[in-house]
């Protein structure tokens, strides 16, 4: 939607919202595969969350929005590193406490 996103009212925050939650469940689906699946993120949760906190905003910064109809911004230094350590403990941390509280080892 580009540009014409902030003149599209609810309907356009409505459908940001859905993406944004549709993409947070997918990198979810994603961890909580891996968490199944591999040994070592199971033993180490915690620090396999981090990285994957990481991994996330990298993905999304470096890869998606990039390619997407966003309004290109350049990252400096301070918000690259705001965003990996945002990403890592308050997403990557809270799922993988989430799988190991709720998958189990």
């Amino acid at each position: 939607m580009g540009a014409a996103a902030f003149q599209g009212g609810l309907a356009s925050a409505a459908l940001g919202l859905i993406i944004h939650f549709g993409l947070a469940f997918g990198f979810t689906a994603l961890f909580v595969a891996a968490y199944l699946r591999l040994g070592r993120v199971r033993k180490h949760a915690t620090p396999a969350g981090l990285v994957y906190g990481a991994l996330v905003w990298a993905f999304m910064n470096l890869v998606a929005l990039p390619h997407s109809n966003v309004a290109q911004v350049s990252l400096s230094v301070l918000d690259v590193v705001h965003g990996l350590i945002g990403h890592a403990l308050f997403v990557g941390t809270p799922v993988a406490l989430a799988a190991r509280r709720f998958i189990g080892k």
